[in-house]
């Protein structure tokens, strides 16, 4: 599989300090290899988080386009996918004035780019 460089923690839930607690009870989680006590870590990281809670309700902007691509049905390889989702991510940016990082910006892009592709039926 590879090749993807995984996201820092930070970048994905802020650097508050509101949320260092959290941060630290999911790396012990992580340590501890017990999967449902790094899912309840998660949850409670992402949900104390401000910085991750703002960009679900950006990345939420994308829907409309995600569900359209679907229905259309075509097949399309990844990166025409990824292509398609950059382009449409930046025109929503710039008509809605949304500031995030370049980090972010990718996570929304392959997100989309992967869940648009064509389902088998």
């Amino acid at each position: 599989m590879g090749g993807r460089r995984p996201s820092s923690l930070s970048q994905v839930v802020g650097k508050a300090k509101k949320i260092q607690k959290d941060k630290r009870q999911l790396t012990l989680a992580i340590s501890s290899k017990k999967p449902a006590k790094i899912a309840s870590s998660s949850a409670k990281l992402v949900a104390n988080s401000d910085f991750s809670i703002d960009n679900l309700a950006k990345a939420t902007k994308l829907l409309g386009f995600v569900a359209k691509e679907v229905k259309k049905e075509k097949v399309l390889d990844y990166d025409s996918r990824k292509n398609l989702a950059s382009k449409e991510w930046a025109k929503i940016k710039k008509s809605q004035k949304i500031d995030t990082s370049a980090a972010i910006d990718n996570i929304f892009v392959t997100s989309a780019a992967k869940a648009i592709r064509r389902r088998k039926k």
